[in-house]
């Protein structure tokens, strides 16, 4: 999994530095990326959520933290799962409202 030679190395080290910095939250940040920091952005987690149940009550509590729900629900929603640049050990885990 370490490359030998110094240009592989380099790019894998750029595959993991935007992995960390783009898509992994860290709790420690208010489960925000360093890129949603750095750029004042909200975390993704606080965007309204997806809910496939059809008559699950709008005020139920979630875990945390509690974001709203969408409200033209209810979703049929993917988990996609994906690696960046192909490295199994750089998962970008995503959810996505089905068409």
């Amino acid at each position: 999994m370490v490359p030998l030679r110094r240009e592989r190395t380099r790019r894998e080290i750029a595959f993991y530095v935007e992995w960390y910095n783009a898509h992994r939250p860290h709790s420690a940040l208010g489960v925000r990326t360093t890129d949603e920091v750095y750029n004042g952005l909200p975390p993704a987690c606080e965007k309204p959520r997806l809910e496939p149940r059809a008559r699950w009550p709008a005020e139920s509590r979630c875990a945390a933290p509690q974001p709203p729900m969408d409200r033209d629900g209810p979703h049929e929603a993917h988990v996609e799962v994906s690696f960046l640049g192909g490295r199994r050990h750089l998962p970008i885990v995503s959810l996505r409202r089905a068409a």
